[in-house]
């Protein structure tokens, strides 16, 4: 699932997703820098996932996957409104319980939603 590149930073543990039949390679740090969601968890604690060749097997869609993890990059960038992949990503971001970017995506398709909503 991940290879440690030195075991005295394991921030810099090297994970590898395979998501939807696509390889994502990224970090420990990068899955948890933005506090606790499911990629989080899942390399944080114990999980039956699957491995397959090695990567933990993540059954969701590798396109929209690819916004979810430049997100956890620390990338603004969302796709244009009232798109398609901006409401597979909203629903992505619910999957694997990014509050912050569901919000901020709730936010740009319904201005008038409030966080209470």
């Amino acid at each position: 699932m991940w290879c440690c590149i030195n075991n005295a930073f394991e921030k810099t543990m090297i994970v590898k997703l395979n998501v939807g039949g696509q390889v994502f390679v990224t970090t420990k740090e990068t899955l948890t820098a933005r506090g606790m969601n499911m990629l989080a968890v899942m390399i944080e604690h114990p999980n039956p996932a699957q491995l397959i060749d090695g990567h933990l097997f993540i059954d969701r869609d590798p396109r929209t996957f690819r916004w979810v993890l430049n997100y956890l990059r620390g990338s603004r960038v969302l796709p244009p409104k009232n798109t398609a992949d901006m409401f597979l990503l909203k629903e992505e971001a619910v999957y694997f319980a990014l509050d912050e970017l569901s919000t901020r995506i709730q936010h740009i398709v319904c201005p008038s939603f409030t966080k209470g909503d």
